[in-house]
């Protein structure tokens, strides 16, 4: 399990500033953390980036967050805020098939087929 539950790396690691696979903490980094400000893929937390990211200002592919940037974003249960890229869900998105919080207005919307 590393060097217990600080500053560790490697696999399957908990803790704070941990780094590798499957790692639990704060600031961790690789695949499938569950953290905040963590990165890579399939994390969970604020800030995350990566693939499958859930958090707040989350970046990346599929993420559902605040602010959230990249493809098929999606926030506040369904209702976002300043998203941009690909099928984001909000408002004041940005891209291609976004959904708005306000049906029928084009209200800070750029792209094609809003709603």
């Amino acid at each position: 399990m590393g060097d217990g539950p600080g500053q560790s790396s490697g696999f399957g690691n908990l803790g704070t500033g941990t780094s590798g696979f499957f790692n639990q903490g704060d600031d961790t980094s690789g695949f499938t953390n569950a953290a905040e400000k963590s990165s890579g893929a399939r994390n969970l937390g604020p800030l995350g980036s990566g693939f499958n990211n859930f958090g707040f200002g989350g970046s990346g592919f599929y993420n559902s967050s605040d602010r959230g940037s990249g493809f098929f974003n999606g926030v506040n249960d369904g209702v976002g805020f300043q998203n941009s890229g690909f099928f984001n869900i909000g408002i004041r998105n940005s891209g291609v098939g976004n959904i708005s919080e306000f049906p029928g207005t084009d209200s800070g919307h750029s792209g094609f087929f809003h709603r």
